[in-house]
Order: C-alpha cells, then sequence, then structure tokens
C-alpha cells in the first residue's frame, strides 16, 4: 500500500461467535424497533420519490425541471455524507437518528402547507427538497452503524441481520409506490406528503422510547488498524477515513461501480420511470408508476427474506456477481417499451435478484472497517457512491426531453451492463469472499 499509514485490516473487535448463547439472551427489542422506525420512515420516502417528481410534471410537466428537482434531492445528500459521518463518530447516534427525523419532517411538511396557503414557487421547493436530503442523510449514517452494534449485542450473524434490514428497506419499496399511486389519484401529489412527514414523526417518536444510547466516542479494548478513535481534529478524521477507503482496492472498486449504477438508477427511478409510465400508459397514469416501482419492491423483500434464511451460506463472491449481472441485463429490458403486465414481471424479476446486493455490500464494509471509522468511513462511500446521481438526473432530463425515451433507455441498460462486467473482471472483486477465504484486504496499487 502506498502511504504511510497502515491499511485497514478485519475488524477483531467484535464480540466472539462462541459467545452467542450468552448473546441471544440480550434483549432484541433495540433491534426490532429499528427495524419498524425504518419500515415507516422509508415507505415515507419511497411515497415522497413518487410523489415529488409527479407534482413537478403535473405543475410543469418539463422532464428537465423533473431532473433539476431530483438533482436539489442528490447534492445536498453527498454534502451531508461527507460532513456528518465526522458527527455520527463523534456523538450519540440515537441523538442524531431523532434529530435528523425531526428536521426533515419539518422541511416536509412545509412543502404541502406553503402550496395549500401561500404557494410554492419552484425555487422553494428546490430549498426544502435539499433540505430534507440535507438532514436526512447523517440520520440515516447513525441509524447504518447503531444497527450492527445492537445486533451483534443480540447475538445476530451480520448477514441475516443485514438481510432483515435490507427487507424493511424493500418492503418499504413494496408498500410506498402503490400507496403514493393511491395517495395521489386520491388527494393530489402534494398533498400526499403528509404522510411523508407523519412518517418522520414516528420513527423519532420509536427510537427516542425503545433504542438505548450508543458508544459513539468509545473506543474497542482492542486496537485496529487503520481506524483511530475519534479526538483530533474534525478534518484529520475525514482525512483517516479518506485514508482507509482508499487504501482498500477492494471498497475503491465498489465505491466507483456503484457511483456509476446509482446514476443510471436515479434517473430512472427520479426522471426516465416516471416520464416512460406518463407517456405510455397515460397522463393520469399515478396508480400504475406505483405498481411499477412496487413491483420492484415486491421482488426485492421476497428476495431479502429469503436471503437472510440462506445468505450465511452461500458463497459472498459468486452471489454478489450474479445478482448484479442478472438486475443489469434486465435493466436493458426498459428499452422495448414492454406493456405493464410484461414490465411488471420484469420489475419484479430485477427486484428478486437485486436483494442480496446490499446485504452482500454492508456485510463487507463491516468486515473491513472497525468500528471507531465506520461513521466518517460510511459517509464518504455514501457521498462517492452518490456521486454521479445529480449528474445522472439532470442528463436524463433533458436527454428524454431532446433525444425521446427509448435511446436514453438503451444508453442506460448498455452502460448498466458495463459496468458489472467491469466488476466481475476486477482482481480486486476476490475480496468479496468471506474473510475466512481472503485472509486480508487486497493491497493498494
Amino acid at each position: 500500500m502506498s502511504g504511510g499509514s497502515p491499511g485497514p485490516v478485519l475488524d477483531q473487535s467484535r464480540p466472539d461467535r462462541s459467545q452467542a448463547p450468552r448473546l441471544a439472551l440480550t434483549s432484541r427489542t433495540p433491534v426490532y424497533a429499528m427495524l419498524a422506525a425504518n419500515a415507516i420512515s422509508l415507505s415515507g420516502n419511497v411515497l415522497a420519490n413518487v410523489a415529488i417528481p409527479w407534482y413537478v410534471l403535473e405543475t410543469t410537466g418539463s422532464g428537465t425541471r423533473t431532473g433539476i428537482v431530483a438533482a436539489a434531492s442528490l447534492v445536498p445528500m453527498m454534502v451531508a455524507a461527507v460532513l456528518g459521518g465526522g458527527l455520527v463518530d463523534r456523538h450519540d447516534r440515537r441523538r442524531l437518528s431523532i434529530a435528523a427525523d425531526v428536521l426533515s419532517g419539518l422541511s416536509v411538511v412545509l412543502i404541502p402547507l406553503l402550496a395549500m396557503t401561500v404557494g410554492l414557487p419552484f425555487w422553494t421547493l428546490l430549498v426544502l427538497v435539499g433540505a430534507g436530503s440535507l438532514f436526512d442523510v447523517p440520520g440515516g449514517t447513525a441509524r447504518l452503524v447503531l444497527f450492527p452494534e445492537n445486533a451483534e449485542r443480540a447475538g445476530i450473524p451480520l448477514e441475516r441481520a443485514n438481510a432483515w434490514y435490507q427487507a424493511v428497506s424493500r418492503a418499504a419499496q413494496l408498500a410506498g409506490p402503490p400507496l403514493a399511486g393511491i395517495t395521489i389519484a386520491l388527494v393530489g401529489a402534494g398533498n400526499a406528503l403528509w404522510l411523508n412527514a407523519a412518517s418522520f414523526a414516528f420513527s423519532a417518536a420509536l427510537f427516542s422510547v425503545a433504542v438505548p444510547a450508543s458508544d459513539a466516542v468509545k473506543t474497542s479494548d482492542t486496537t485496529v488498524q487503520g481506524a483511530d478513535p475519534p479526538t483530533g481534529s474534525y478534518l484529520r478524521e475525514l482525512r483517516e477515513g479518506l485514508a482507509i477507503l482508499l487504501g482498500d482496492r477492494l471498497l475503491t472498486l465498489l465505491t466507483w461501480t456503484i457511483s456509476v449504477t446509482n446514476l443510471l438508477d436515479a434517473a430512472l427511478a427520479s426522471v426516465v420511470v416516471p416520464i416512460f409510465v406518463r407517456r405510455t400508459y397515460g397522463e393520469g397514469a399515478s396508480a400504475e408508476l406505483g405498481l411499477v416501482f412496487g413491483a420492484f419492491g415486491a421482488g426485492s423483500l421476497l428476495g431479502s427474506l429469503a436471503f437472510g434464511m440462506v445468505g450465511p451460506r452461500l458463497p459472498r463472491r459468486a452471489t454478489y456477481l450474479v445478482a448484479f449481472n442478472g438486475v443489469a441485463l434486465l435493466t436493458c429490458a426498459f428499452a422495448v417499451l414492454p406493456p405493464l403486465g410484461a414490465l411488471l414481471a420484469i420489475r419484479f424479476a430485477a427486484g428478486l435478484l437485486a436483494a442480496p446486493i446490499n446485504p452482500l455490500l454492508l456485510t463487507t464494509f463491516q468486515d473491513r472497517i472497525a468500528p471507531e471509522a465506520r461513521g466518517r468511513v460510511y459517509g464518504l462511500l455514501t457521498a462517492g457512491v452518490l456521486a454521479g446521481s445529480p449528474v445522472g438526473v439532470l442528463v436524463a432530463g433533458t436527454a428524454v426531453d431532446g433525444l425521446g425515451l427509448r435511446p436514453v433507455l438503451a444508453a442506460i441498460g448498455i452502460t448498466y451492463v458495463t459496468c458489472t462486467l467491469v466488476m466481475a473482471l476486477h482482481p480486486a472483486s476476490a475480496g468479496l469472499r468471506r474473510p475466512d477465504l481472503s485472509r486480508a484486504p487486497a493491497p493498494a496499487a
């Protein structure tokens, strides 16, 4: 590895697995509370992800403006991910999560409130959408770091716990879009956001009563290379996190590949799919849009539950590559402009294949990043994987207006397949194997 900082090693500070019977007696209430809070708040976020683009299309009819609004939510997410990661390492993660939910809820509730009263200019919508993302990301990072701490304390294997965590996300993708489509049809896109604000309030309340304070600033008994406790300056801690991230070839590869696929996914979900549904199935097809997103969520939920049962026994690298490449190939099917029934089947299959990807990524990150550094490294990872998304939504909106749907959908599919092939062929992907098969992270070039 280049430079003078030691590279990250496998985290040795976890509870000994031989202690599982004793840990199993620990209350699992915090784990279940976090899962329930995530289920509600993520459903609200998915509802907003459908309602806000639909609101812009209803009020402006512009794909370009839809892309601008999506970018306004993504750019603050990147900033918050970089700056918020250090806060997660320094402060009580439970309190950070609660504060983030409260502030995000206030940002969301102002959108329908202003629209009903004094009016909602386009620039005000951009500010409120950006503010909600700015507050939301540190809360998500805090929960992401806090969850494995509570899972291990309860004696739950990380593959299984991460599968549960992702199953909640997939359940939100299943429930949120149909709920959004029905709500939009009944009360309008703007008023649907009241439900999103209520979901943030529920999540904050549940965390406040059922999740214990974290040991954010405590260090483990075992010294872990590449991760110093957060005692120095804020900028130094960010540099340490960046050194850990760039010093591991696998983490660097994952950051780049996920950044590209997130760019494509953001373009699809925030801009291209709403326009596709509106132009293909009718201007009032909000329910159909909900079904398209919901089909992916249904497949993902089923796949996550199945992976939670068998995941600890599956080979990590092979499972990840099969899932990743399968999703890429199914994404290409958009370009043929399929009828609604075929599209729902395709999205369900894509969700089923996508289910293992995030649990495997989370487990890999947890294996390779020490607890003391997870906040800052997760923040930088989040910023890295989101880096291309604002560009994706802006380019997608303009490209659809200028070139049409089919060329844009074909370009997205081809790029997706190319990215997954690069991931499969890169030698650093060997690090996806379990630690007992891959003794140490691949050295930096």
